[in-house]
């Protein structure tokens, strides 16, 4: 759904979830995973917005900002990939790498839509 808040300005938010299909862990015996060597299967969710800016006629300006909200299976990810940081032979070195709880990004984005031009 895209919101007009303004004449030339637009909101459109978005939510995505993701789900793993394979469970089985980065490495094994793996330190981080469950009691049964898995990745969870739920990765996580992502709720993201974007503040559309019609600078002129074809040429918008994006605000892009998210949040992701860690599942079990992000999270075993995560802590995996740290411990073979730690130990590349994939053993069970213990690690002190905490996974983030809540990821985000910013950024910005021009758009040009050159048909706007050639009219």
């Amino acid at each position: 759904m895209t919101a007009k808040l303004m004449d030339h300005v637009t909101f459109t938010p978005q939510v995505l979830v993701a789900w793993n299909e394979e469970t089985q862990a980065l490495v094994q015996p793996t330190f981080f995973a469950g009691d049964n060597g898995e990745v969870d299967r739920f990765l996580g969710a992502e709720l993201e917005g974007t503040l559309s800016v019609e600078v002129v006629t074809g040429v918008n300006f994006d605000f892009i900002g998210s949040v992701v909200i860690s599942g079990g299976g992000l999270k075993d990810l995560y802590e995996q990939r740290a411990a073979i940081e730690v130990d590349p032979l994939g053993g069970t070195s213990p690690s002190t790498f905490d996974a983030p709880s809540v990821p985000f990004a910013f950024q910005g984005r021009l758009l040009v839509y050159i048909d706007q031009f050639f009219k």
